[in-house]
């Protein structure tokens, strides 16, 4: 234990973490309020954050390409049917059958009978027909449903900080209101006379 001055007859010096311990046994935890979650920024969850449902809901590409069977594919270059363009938002309307494929866009839903997208980088961009031109492993670029959390998991726990991370986190599971720490009140107080005002 290191101390800076001597105790006076009659009393005992005590340790940095005892000290720490008698302030900390006098502090009360600051109230709570609901704030939107754009405002919970530096402040402290009040309550667990529960995802309403899968994210993503269903398996999508994570690229632009071609929704194909990974068996089509294996010994390049294949070249394929295209039979359906599919933009994110969308849901194709054919099945990927052997020797087809389906134009898709990032984020849009795997269609039936896919296993695999086949990113544009590695194809000649073909519209009517198109050339793979590498092997792929089954699922590659696919992003399976539940994979960045699952219904009724808890996503963030009560007590954790809110910073930039976290308020996505809230976007995503469409927490609009959210129950964090409120504000402390602070004041200064200045007992020595090393603080001057500037000239």
């Amino acid at each position: 234990m290191t101390t800076f001055q001597t105790p006076r007859a009659g009393e005992r010096m005590i340790s940095v973490e005892e000290a720490q311990e008698r302030v900390l046994a006098e502090v009360t935890l600051l109230g709570s309020e609901n704030v939107v979650f754009t405002e919970a920024l530096g402040r402290v969850l009040r309550q667990d954050i529960v995802a309403p449902a899968d994210v993503p809901q269903a398996d999508n590409t994570a690229m632009d390409g071609y929704a194909v069977r990974a068996d089509d594919i294996a010994n390049p270059p294949v070249r394929l049917k295209v039979i359906e363009n599919l933009p994110a938002g969308k849901v194709a309307t054919k099945r990927v059958e052997p020797g087809t494929a389906i134009r898709i866009m990032t984020g849009a839903l795997i269609p039936d009978g896919a296993d695999t997208v086949a990113h544009v980088e590695i194809t000649d961009a073909g519209s009517d027909f198109v050339t793979v031109n590498q092997p792929l492993k089954r699922g590659t670029n696919l992003r399976k449903r539940a994979e960045d959390m699952r219904a009724g998991e808890v996503v963030l726990h009560e007590g954790t900080p809110v910073g930039a991370a976290e308020v996505g986190v809230l976007a995503s599971v469409q927490k609009s209101v959210v129950r964090v720490s409120r504000k402390p009140a602070i004041a200064i107080i200045s007992t020595g006379d090393e603080i001057v005002e500037v000239r």
